[in-house]
């Protein structure tokens, strides 16, 4: 867990009011536990007023019979482990921390493998040299930094995210800088490699200078 996991907020009001603590999450949709009454599920998730306990019930009864098969083979020991111990206060925060972290990187897992598959792919057609590609990579905040699943306060763990561009035609690799840019600066930036006019009404900045 990070160290600021347990933060107090000291002296900042309106972190101390935020309703996005992994504590306020809900048991039933982000814990995958099969809670299917209002009332039974404390979280809040700052979505309080929203149908979310029964999420874990609709999200089950959609998988088709293998998936529900192999749902139930993973997530039934956590399940009856969870009722089993009912882990409170700082107990509770840390299995969910674990809980929620564990099919969060697993995710992330996931993306990287098929990224790896793509590019696999784009090699054997002899078109990985042409292809083009872009990743922002999550914020750390997404590590639960500070206690929370969120990344909309204005921490060093929110702006800690990387940008990766891949570009074998146009761009040298290995190329590393510090300079800030943004979302919207994407859209010029292509538009500048493939030789097209950015429309003046078009916000952001061509990033070309910067990578080639």
């Amino acid at each position: 867990m990070p160290d600021n996991f347990f933060d107090n907020y000291e002296g900042r009001v309106g972190a101390q009011g935020q309703d996005m603590k992994v504590t306020d999450m809900y048991w039933s949709g982000d814990m995958k536990l099969p809670i299917f009454d209002k009332k039974d599920d404390p979280g809040t998730g700052g979505m309080a007023g929203n149908d979310r306990a029964g999420s874990w019930e609709r999200a089950y009864n959609d998988l088709k019979p293998d998936q529900k098969a192999a749902w139930d083979e993973y997530y039934q020991l956590i399940i009856e482990e969870f009722y089993k111990t009912k882990p409170k206060g700082k107990d509770l925060a840390q299995w969910m921390f674990n809980r929620y972290m564990n099919d969060y990187t697993k995710t992330v897992q996931s993306v990287d493998d098929n990224v790896g598959r793509l590019m696999e792919y784009l090699k054997k057609e002899g078109l990985d040299e042409k292809y083009t590609d872009n990743l922002h990579l999550r914020p750390r905040l997404l590590l639960r930094e500070h206690g929370w699943y969120d990344k909309r306060y204005m921490y060093e763990e929110s702006f800690g995210m990387p940008l990766v561009v891949r570009y074998p035609a146009g761009i040298k690799a290995g190329q590393k800088t510090s300079k800030l840019v943004q979302n919207l600066d994407l859209a010029p930036t292509i538009l500048d490699f493939v030789g097209e006019t950015v429309p003046a009404d078009m916000q952001g900045t061509s990033l070309k200078t910067m990578l080639i």
